[in-house]
């Protein structure tokens, strides 16, 4: 801090705390002067221009330049002077009554001139001080919070949401293979009827040939039965060959119905169950590969054909297989592997 500085803050300080340290009721003088030549109607200005310098903080001072330091010096001597000037009037001087007007119009108008000066060093000033940047702090500190707990909220309320369409998308899923594999499970209920139904009519079909077959073998000893003519002896022959050729083929196609009804039950039944644990084998798979090849056997298992013991299928049962499972499972290489 300079000589000059110093100086300046000094008078800027001690001129400062004149005025707020003034009374503005002593410049009345209603006791001295009477009602003719009292000061009353400037008291008021008076006080509007002690209560502007109150709100300088004297010990901030030393944030202003010199120049605005002399600036307020000068402004506070003068204001000293306009209420030395109500203190010192005397009435019976000459020209009293112009004077003691001119001394009070002075200070009226003097508040605005304060004003100009002073609002832009106050408000810099308490820009400054230790209150208002406290008050800062705090409420930059309560605005964090509020944004920390909106974070939080909006966090909370996305996991929830993402939890809610996570647990959605599983419960469509399972209902979705659930129905699917209604389907497999209805059509296994149908075959397994229709080949109970063909299973009876196969034992009927087959007990009647075997009927049939005793018979005709002890038919050439009943002599009335025998024709005595070889046209007779003919149509004999014929119509027991037909009668067994017909018996033959009603048990040839009911024992084919049946084992087509049993395999395609079976098969319906196979598919029914793949449907139903294939969502456990995916969600076993640790890799997105693993799952892709859990999700093409399973493909697999449930539409391509099947031997079941009952009818042989016309398709090999591992067709694909790990032809169509090895570029699934080949893992990319780094573009920096290991030099040989």
């Amino acid at each position: 801090m300079t000589p000059e500085y110093e100086t300046a803050l000094l008078a800027a300080s001690k001129a400062i705390r004149d005025v707020q340290l003034f009374d503005p009721k002593s410049i009345v003088r209603a006791s001295e002067l009477g009602l003719s030549f009292n000061f009353s109607h400037a008291e008021e200005s008076a006080g509007q221009i002690v209560a502007m310098f109150k709100q300088i903080d004297v010990s901030e001072l030393k944030n202003l330049p010199i120049s605005v330091l002399l600036s307020l010096n000068s402004t506070s001597e003068s204001t000293i002077q306009h209420f030395q000037q109500a203190l010192q009037f005397d009435p019976t001087s000459a020209n009293a009554s112009s004077t003691r007007d001119g001394i009070a119009a002075t200070i009226n108008s003097h508040p605005s001139t304060v004003f100009s000066v002073l609002s832009p060093i106050i408000s810099y000033l308490k820009s400054l001080g230790p209150s208002a940047a406290a008050d800062l702090v705090t409420e930059l500190t309560e605005r964090r919070k509020e944004l920390d707990g909106l974070i939080a909220a909006t966090t909370q309320a996305n996991a929830q949401t993402n939890a809610v369409l996570e647990a959605a998308r599983s419960a469509a899923g399972n209902i979705g293979v659930s129905q699917e594999a209604s389907h497999f499970e209805e059509a296994a209920r149908t075959h397994a009827v229709a080949s109970e139904n063909w299973k009876k009519a196969t034992l009927g079909s087959a007990g009647l040939l075997l009927v049939y077959s005793v018979l005709t073998a002890f038919l050439h000893k009943w002599d009335w039965f025998m024709p005595t003519t070889n046209i007779g002896l003919t149509q004999f022959l014929v119509s027991k060959i037909l009668i067994f050729g017909v018996l033959s083929y009603l048990l040839s196609l009911s024992a084919k119905n049946f084992l087509n009804h049993k395999h395609n039950e079976i098969v319906n039944k196979h598919r029914q169950n793949a449907l139903l644990t294939y969502e456990t084998m995916v969600s076993a798979g640790q890799t997105p590969e693993a799952r892709n090849i859990v999700l093409q056997l399973a493909a697999g298992s449930i539409y391509q054909l099947h031997d079941t013991g009952y009818v042989k299928s016309s398709e090999a049962a591992g067709r694909g297989g790990i032809i169509e499972i090895l570029p699934k499972t080949t893992i990319p290489m780094s573009p920096t592997g290991p030099s040989g």
